[in-house]
């Protein structure tokens, strides 16, 4: 099983400029190519272990990924390179004078006991 890093991403405008809305996301394959038959448990109990640093470092990298892939830089032997349509910036760095308790990150499912990870292994080995 491979769980491959995955986002969503909304575009939102306020005032005359657009946003891109970042939601983390997984992609769960069984050999790293075919889709896995129960991606959605697999999806609920990586959920359920992710904390705030985790996500955070997930939008960090989509945010270096979506600013990289908009620069326009001419190398040597590429010289009909496209100047890139949709180009990103940098996220705004705030500060706060006080942190959100890790605690209220927690969300307990209530279909949480129906999807354990351990069972989907057992059922595609079997099938």
């Amino acid at each position: 099983m491979c769980a491959h890093h995955a986002a969503r991403l909304r575009f939102d405008r306020l005032a005359d400029e657009w946003f891109a809305a970042i939601d983390p996301d997984f992609y769960f394959t069984k050999d790293g190519f075919q889709p896995h038959r129960f991606p959605e448990a697999l999806l609920a109990g990586k959920k359920r272990l992710e904390r705030n640093a985790a996500v955070r470092g997930q939008v960090i990298m989509w945010q270096h990924l979506l600013v990289e892939s908009g620069k326009h830089e001419v190398r040597l032997f590429e010289t009909d390179v496209p100047k890139p349509v949709l180009q990103f910036e940098r996220l705004p760095m705030i500060q706060v004078s006080q942190a959100v308790p890790e605690s209220s990150w927690t969300r307990t499912d209530p279909r949480a006991k129906d999807m354990e990870v351990a069972d989907l292994f057992e059922e595609e080995e079997a099938a």
